[in-house]
């Protein structure tokens, strides 16, 4: 244990029996904070943690409302309304978000059915619930949103997945969406 340190009050983290530590993971970088410190971790720390970007916000957050819309069973203006305290209007993600949830809710079917086509002896409902909503995240803008690169799609859909999901979801999301990406050429 020797060399651990807490990232909140610097603190070299001893390896006996009454000092512990927690592995946290903030944005793929494992650090470690002590016992004393993990009643702040969720106030102050939280606002030194590495930022992502809008559009990986609006992708997260857009995945939240998908996933609770597939996983409640509740309507589009349903799910809005609950997820309106996470989208205050002063927040650049919330545009992005609004605009990837609307367009799957209003092209489920065909992007479903394009899913089921490159996703060999898949049936889109036994997929897991996070990968295949983050299969129709990015399925959406690979059709939809022709200024976006692809790369950058298939990408982020498959960080999100080692983040949200297990550990094989990353490759399976990617092979998926490898696929499919011939699908913006031909529209």
């Amino acid at each position: 244990m020797k060399g651990i340190v807490c990232v909140y009050c610097k603190k070299n983290i001893e390896s006996n029996e009454n000092q512990q530590y927690i592995c946290v993971k903030p944005q793929y970088n494992i650090e470690n904070l002590c016992v004393d410190c993990v009643d702040t971790y969720d106030g102050e720390y939280v606002e030194r943690m590495p930022k992502i970007s809008n559009r990986m916000q609006s992708r997260i957050l857009a995945l939240l409302m998908l996933y609770a819309c597939d996983n409640c069973c509740m309507n589009e203006e349903d799910i809005l309304k609950c997820f309106d305290n996470f989208l205050p209007q002063e927040k650049p993600y919330r545009e992005f978000a609004l605009t990837l949830f609307s367009g799957v809710c209003k092209n489920q079917q065909e992007i479903d059915s394009l899913i089921e086509k490159y996703a060999a002896n898949w049936k889109i409902n036994r997929m897991a619930v996070v990968d295949r909503n983050i299969i129709r995240l990015s399925s959406y803008e690979i059709l939809y949103t022709p200024q976006t690169p692809i790369n950058v799609i298939i990408d982020e859909a498959v960080e999100i997945a080692k983040s949200y999901s297990n550990k094989d979801s990353s490759k399976f999301v990617n092979g998926i969406l490898d696929k499919l990406k011939n699908e913006r050429k031909s529209k």
